[in-house]
């Protein structure tokens, strides 16, 4: 992808949905125990599931934003099919803490990294990532339907949702879970 302000944008939106606070940076790293989860293991929607399963009721999102003009590293005859993404989010980081764990989430445009070479700062990706292709493999088939059924555990064990009559009444706990409501069926 290589306009992450929609991956940026549904954060906002889950936040607002799920009744979370939102706080416009992301913590720092190698500070206590954390986890660093790529993208090719767990999609945006599965972290921001993740964090609502888990009980985050915060969660900190950075997007960095491209200008190459303000760019503390000025790199001489920029290229211009790099230049010409000025403006554009590069570069989208959530996390979040639960039970003591930090869990972090990052992608960034092709883009931005090849200007983050360019200037000879290191990638503020993941150490899993850096050597890996942004088309990394999705979970498998045996891992997706662990995390769903859990989901669904979760779900039937709260009280709000067991005591709401089915259909419409169950959709705002629902909502507090999954932030695509359409895509759960129980």
């Amino acid at each position: 992808m290589n306009n992450l302000a929609t991956l940026a944008a549904s954060v906002t939106e889950f936040a607002a949905c799920n009744t979370m606070t939102l706080v416009p940076a992301a913590p720092e790293r190698d500070l206590g125990p954390e986890v660093n989860i790529s993208p090719g293991a767990l999609d945006l929607p599965g972290f921001l599931a993740l964090a609502a399963m888990l009980g985050g009721a915060v969660l900190y999102l950075k997007a960095v934003a491209f200008d190459p003009d303000n760019d503390e590293d000025e790199v001489a005859d920029p290229p211009t099919h790099l230049i010409k993404n000025k403006g554009e989010t590069g570069r989208v980081s959530v996390a979040f803490a639960a039970n003591g764990l930090i869990r972090f989430w990052e992608q960034s445009a092709p883009w931005y990294l090849e200007w983050q070479e360019l200037t000879g700062r290191p990638s503020a990706r993941f150490p899993a990532q850096r050597d890996a292709d942004e088309d990394t493999e999705r979970l498998s088939d045996e891992e997706r339907a662990r995390l769903s059924a859990e989901l669904v555990d979760t779900l039937l064990a709260d009280p709000g949702f067991r005591a709401a009559k089915q259909g419409g009444a169950r959709q705002p706990v629902l909502r507090t879970f999954v932030r695509c409501p359409e895509r759960v069926t129980l």
